[in-house]
């Protein structure tokens, strides 16, 4: 009997090894915990003395836990990060809230600069080690919702609230943000800070707007948070989605939103009429509609001799959702006329890594939807649930895609119906299309290589003027995007939208937005996209 008893302790032992687990962290899964930009995006570092989250597997307790008092400790629930840096410096960051999925920390001001390879050790078990790049100064803005920024309006002393459509800033008003990154200070990091300006250099864009710094410095009373005073520029655009992005370390921040207005009351934004619904209402069921003709300029695998050829795409999309004044939304939530937003793919499981369409919280509308017009009817089958999606005509004509389709879109109304469901009525809309601009300048853009190597590229230290003519000025405004991949998987992308006047004939897309993308691949099926056309969103 004692020897069936050892066997089986021995025998659960050996069990007890072989399912153990370790903490892992995700592939580019150490971030800014303000911006979350992902290695390969600009100012993707870890500045001392900053916040910086861990995305991964088996990490800490589930549920997370959260510290509650200070002084802050190197061990939390269990948990403990560890760095060590060139010449094996090392160094323990601060946890700060620990799960098995994610963990925020705050780096010592004494971390070793350069590559530093961080490993997190869970209850004795110690996970592989990661690498990302440590500097003196990266900055992040906090942000609440789908990227609009956790900025106040400074009223007065006792008197800030958050700026938000409902509560719009003023031109020329002081306004609050918070961020982390700006760098290391000489309080001991593990004790609330004493507050005071750094003496960083900073540079604020509000609406591409140079706006005044006031202070840029710790919060006061605690460990990480970067507080940036700043005054709204007496001409910045007026919008529900106007940009914010601060430049400290060589680097622009994310760039998060806020909403201006010269009048009171909520935000008011012609551009955006999801605005006025949202403001201060609550949640509320949206739906967005677009119909959209394409004449693409492909040059593919420009790394070997490739094909260069002109596809039109004609596609009608769907999205129903629910929302409150905390949403944005590349695709449905613009910046003001003139003015340009900048996107990044953030970290690997943060849940809004992709904020372009569709959105989160779809809703059914029934399926399929239909959309009539002078060419006739056709479907908009439903991709994902309240997601929906045709290819109307055209495509790309290659093999292993579908078989290009004819034209069906032409100027003219469009009508899309759907019979709906319990959560969405039966609805019908109307959509306007206009003849497409033309770009007039696209051949233009400069080019590397010669003969049949002839790619274009765009430098990203330099402003970049488009031209076009046509369209319908009266009704109609100019939309530029641009899209920027390190490679063909997807590791890290960069997206930007400006709006601009179609009756301008042309628009300069300034150097801080272009350097705020990420160097595109040299090889791979797509690297880069850059896209120019008009839209019937309404505008003054």
């Amino acid at each position: 009997m004692k020897r069936i008893a050892g066997g089986l302790v021995l025998l659960a032992v050996f069990a007890s090894c072989l399912w153990a687990t370790y903490p892992e962290i995700a592939k580019n899964g150490i971030v800014n915990a303000a911006s979350f930009k992902m290695a390969g995006i600009p100012g993707s570092a870890i500045a001392r003395g900053s916040l910086f989250a861990l995305f991964g597997a088996d990490m800490g307790p589930d549920p997370g836990v959260g510290v509650s008092s200070f002084p802050l400790e190197t061990t939390l629930a269990g948990v403990s990060i560890h760095g060590t840096g060139p010449g094996g410096a090392s160094v323990d960051a601060f946890p700060i809230y620990v799960s098995s999925g994610q963990i925020n920390a705050l780096l010592p001001s004494n971390a070793p600069l350069g590559s530093v390879a961080f490993s997190v050790e869970y209850q004795g078990r110690r996970g592989l080690p990661v690498f990302v790049e440590v500097v003196d100064t990266s900055l992040g803005i906090f942000t609440w919702g789908g990227g609009q920024a956790i900025i106040q309006n400074y009223v007065s002393e006792g008197q800030t609230p958050l700026n938000k459509l409902s509560n719009p800033a003023s031109p020329g008003q002081v306004l609050i943000a918070y961020g982390t990154g700006l760098g290391a200070i000489r309080e001991p990091d593990h004790l609330p800070a004493p507050g005071g300006d750094m003496n960083v250099p900073v540079e604020i864009l509000v609406g591409g707007r140079p706006a005044t710094r006031l202070y840029a410095g710790r919060a006061p009373g605690f460990s990480g948070l970067d507080q940036i005073n700043f005054q709204v520029p007496a001409d910045a655009p007026a919008g529900c989605y106007v940009p914010v992005a601060i430049k400290a370390g060589g680097f622009y921040s994310n760039a998060a939103t806020i909403a201006i207005s010269s009048s009171k009351g909520v935000c008011s934004d012609p551009l955006n009429p999801f605005s006025g619904t949202l403001a201060g209402a609550g949640n509320r069921l949206l739906g967005a509609i677009a119909v959209t003709r394409a004449s693409l300029h492909i040059f593919l695998y420009p790394d070997h001799p490739f094909l260069v050829f002109d596809a039109p795409v004609e596609t009608a999309s769907a999205s129903f959702f629910r929302a409150d004044e905390s949403f944005l939304n590349a695709d449905l939530t613009l910046p003001p006329l003139g003015a340009c937003a900048v996107l990044g793919m953030k970290a690997p499981e943060d849940p809004n890594k992709a904020l372009v369409h569709p959105p989160n919280g779809l809703k059914d509308a029934g399926a399929p939807l239909q959309i009539s017009g002078p060419m006739g009817t056709r479907q908009i089958a439903r991709a994902v649930l309240g997601d929906y999606f045709a290819l109307l005509g055209g495509g790309v004509p290659l093999v292993g895609l579908p078989t290009p389709l004819p034209p069906f879109l032409q100027p003219g109304q469009y009508t899309v119906k759907g019979a709906g469901s319990a959560e969405v009525g039966a609805f019908s809309a109307t959509v306007n299309l206009s003849a497409p601009l033309t770009w007039t300048n696209r051949d233009r853009i400069s080019t590397i290589g010669g003969g049949v190597l002839n790619c274009p590229t765009i430098a990203r230290d330099q402003p970049l003027t488009l031209t076009w003519s046509g369209g319908n000025p009266g009704r109609e405004i100019a939309i530029i995007t641009g899209l920027s991949l390190t490679g063909g998987n997807f590791d890290a992308q960069g997206f930007f939208v400006c709006t601009a006047s179609l009756a301008a004939g042309s628009f300069t897309i300034p150097a801080w937005v272009l350097s705020s993308l990420p160097a595109s691949a040299t090889s791979g099926d797509i690297v880069g996209v850059l896209l120019v056309g008009n839209t019937d969103y309404p505008h003054a």
